[in-house]
């Protein structure tokens, strides 16, 4: 009978959590999963680095519980995906660019330039973080990667309206777990 009410408050049990590459990389993320750990130690969590689209496909499918991603546009009414956290957009520049000693950037400073865009597998915004310094492009990324910026590459701010990258945690609609719904609670509990 304990048992039965541990796992109806999410106590015990197991949650599965995957996540864009880029997305651990901001402190939000591992922050949040220190404190689920630490308030709720008998849940079991498990981790996946999957890419956005597998994200989308493990979580209509019931493979996993909750997604950690960038804003993956609009979505079925099954999914639910509020936000969780923002990260200012910089521009990924090599050290001989032209615009390498600006202070910000807009869009209209590398207007014309090659824009480096990968496809969406774990770990593409470092891809772009270091081929821009190789000078085959300017990137756009989220201003937690600068710190793993490698040689020559420089970073800017980027100048404009929306110059945020905002992460999400997409769940079912439905999902009426009590782990995610801790999850959920304490991810709002943070934002108070």
């Amino acid at each position: 009978m304990l048992a039965g009410r541990r796992a109806s408050r999410g106590e015990v049990g197991k949650l599965c959590i995957a996540y864009a590459s880029s997305v651990a990389l901001e402190p939000e993320l591992p922050a949040l999963l220190r404190r689920f750990a630490q308030a709720r130690p008998d849940v079991e969590l498990e981790l996946r680095a999957i890419s956005v689209q597998a994200q989308m496909n493990a979580l209509a499918d019931e493979r996993i519980d909750v997604a950690f991603l960038r804003s993956p546009g609009p979505q079925p009414a099954s999914i639910r995906i509020p936000p969780f956290s923002r990260t200012q957009l910089d521009v990924v520049v090599s050290r001989d660019h032209r615009c390498a000693n600006r202070r910000r950037l807009t869009l209209r400073d590398v207007a014309g330039e090659r824009l480096i865009v990968m496809d969406d597998p774990p770990g593409v915004a470092l891809g772009v973080v270091s081929f821009a310094p190789a000078g085959l492009g300017v990137g756009i990324v989220p201003r937690t990667l600068a710190r793993f910026g490698l040689e020559g590459a420089v970073f800017k701010p980027l100048a404009m309206a929306n110059e945020f990258s905002e992460v999400v945690i997409a769940t079912r609609a439905y999902d009426r777990s009590a782990g995610t719904r801790a999850l959920l609670e304490m991810v709002a509990q943070g934002r108070r």
